[in-house]
């Protein structure tokens, strides 16, 4: 287990929260004091992660072995050791997944809306793309279609064609 932190904060007794990093505290979720960071990434990726008076663990596994269901594995693992009552996740699959391994914690689903900042011009070349991708993954059945989620991919193309 690769852990980052100061050793006084490893002793976990009053401390009943964690987060993941990616998309909780890395968007400015207000975090307990001392409470853990429990990310998916490796230890490879270390210097992605930039959390300061929180300990961190690691997912162990290396960049190219770790994907969704070892990461939240990982994180439910560890939030048993650590005897974490609330987890903060915002990837609905890997918030499933915690909650069937950890009964005894309270996952909450982090849902940070990002406010998107780019000129007409760029928007323009945004529809196209996505209505490219929707007509061409519908028609032709591409194999895009096995990587992206369609309803999130029309959802996108849609509200991107009500932006004037």
């Amino acid at each position: 287990m690769l852990y980052f932190g100061s050793i006084k904060n490893r002793s976990m007794k009053k401390i009943k929260k964690a987060y993941d990093y990616d998309g909780v505290a890395s968007e400015g979720i207000e975090l307990q004091e001392g409470a853990p960071i429990i990310t998916g990434r490796s230890f490879e990726e270390l210097d992605k992660v930039d959390i300061k008076g929180h300990p961190v663990y690691f997912n162990p596994k290396t960049f190219a072995e770790k994907n969704l269901q070892n990461s939240a594995e990982w994180k439910a693992e560890m939030i048993n050791k650590l005897g974490i009552e609330e987890f903060f996740e915002n990837e609905d699959e890997q918030a499933d997944i915690i909650e069937k391994l950890c009964p005894n914690c309270n996952v909450n689903r982090v849902y940070v809306e990002k406010i998107c900042f780019i000129n007409h011009e760029e928007i323009d070349i945004v529809k196209d793309c996505l209505n490219y991708c929707w007509h061409r993954c519908v028609k032709h059945k591409c194999n895009l279609l096995e990587r992206l989620d369609i309803k999130r991919l029309d959802k996108l193309r849609k509200e991107f064609n009500e932006i004037k």
